[in-house]
């Protein structure tokens, strides 16, 4: 990380102390439209201007991708539930690679709107209808980004999410803390979003930015988990000793810290690389992916093993660690499909 990216990370980490676990406005389930949650938002996008990250200065932005996976590295950290990877990633880079769209670029860098991209394809038409099944964050959206199939290939268009027929639904996930939100079309009227560029490439890059914000946040929750498990370990005392004192923990621990800075570094020299020529980008973020939640996971579930079970208990903000990162592993789509286009990249020789 450079010394920017350090300052950076320092100044988040501290103004969302007050939200990560033990902090006084800590809400381990925070529910729809949840005023603390919604505060810690405020903080990012409206105080520290965070929300214009990755959007380009022409619009009102400041930053690059590099920047978003430091942010999304702390918010993995505080495990706090925002909209800042949905929005300030992923439907910027859609909204930016389309063209044209600086008024609704310049409204979500200053924080006044939230946006996200659905994932489902519809039919296109002034009215849309139909199931756009999971769609990360859009309880907290004003507005989504809806992928439609045109007489001339795909196109996009924007729903307002107060608009009628738009009906969105918040459940629980594995991560309490991070609710699933699938949302419905019935008629709901919609404006066209103008594209000057292919937008199957456009959508394609989004979703490995994406990809890479989320492995960027469970490195977070991971290196969170390890803090504790650490601490926890020079605590606890067995046969008159720390057990950080135990070569056997000092292993687990060292094993524990090299996977996550592994994945960090990952993380960062994937935001880096992504978009140069001769990268497979889709390849690049897929593989990202799949190695950092594959070690964030070990690493949360081997700092349970290490606090002698109490990380499991709801008393303890560990096993939240585990759950965010069982959470980040499907979203915004599951390991498996992420497996198929590192497949599709190796037969097409793009890894060779």
């Amino acid at each position: 990380m450079t010394h920017e990216h350090d300052e950076l990370a320092s100044v988040v980490r501290s103004a969302l102390a007050d939200w990560a676990p033990g902090g006084s406005r800590w809400v381990s389930d925070p529910g729809p439209g949840d005023p603390e949650r919604l505060a810690a938002w405020t903080v990012l996008a409206g105080d520290l201007q965070l929300a214009g990250l990755t959007v380009p200065e022409s619009a009102g932005g400041a930053g690059d991708l590099s920047d978003a996976l430091v942010v999304a590295t702390e918010l993995g950290r505080a495990l706090l539930h925002s909209p800042f990877v949905a929005s300030t990633v992923r439907a910027a880079a859609v909204l930016s690679g389309a063209g044209g769209q600086d008024a609704l670029l310049g409204r979500i860098a200053a924080g006044e709107a939230t946006v996200v991209v659905a994932d489902a394809t519809l039919e296109d038409g002034e009215g849309l209808s139909g199931d756009l099944g999971r769609v990360v964050s859009a309880g907290d959206a004003d507005a989504i980004i809806v992928p439609v199939s045109t007489a001339d290939g795909l196109g996009l268009r924007l729903v307002e999410t107060a608009a009628s027929g738009v009906a969105v639904t918040r459940s629980a996930s594995v991560d309490p803390g991070w609710p699933e939100d699938r949302v419905m079309l019935d008629g709901a009227p919609s404006r066209p979003v103008p594209t000057a560029a292919d937008v199957a490439a456009v959508l394609s890059s989004a979703r490995s930015a994406a990809l890479l914000a989320y492995s960027a946040e469970a490195v977070g929750a991971a290196s969170a988990a390890l803090d504790q498990a650490v601490a926890y370990a020079k605590q606890r005392v067995q046969f008159g000793e720390p057990i950080g004192s135990f070569q056997a923990v000092q292993h687990a621990a060292a094993d524990m810290f090299v996977r996550v800075e592994t994945a960090g570094a990952l993380s960062r020299e994937s935001a880096l690389a992504l978009g140069r020529p001769g990268v497979a980008d889709e390849a690049l973020a897929a593989t990202t992916y799949l190695y950092c939640t594959e070690a964030a996971l070990a690493v949360a579930g081997q700092a349970i093993q290490l606090q002698g079970g109490i990380g499991f208990t709801w008393e303890h903000s560990t096993h939240r660690c585990f759950k965010r990162v069982a959470a980040l592993r499907s979203m915004p789509a599951t390991p498996g499909p992420q497996r198929e286009r590192l497949l599709v990249a190796i037969g097409g020789g793009e890894l060779a």
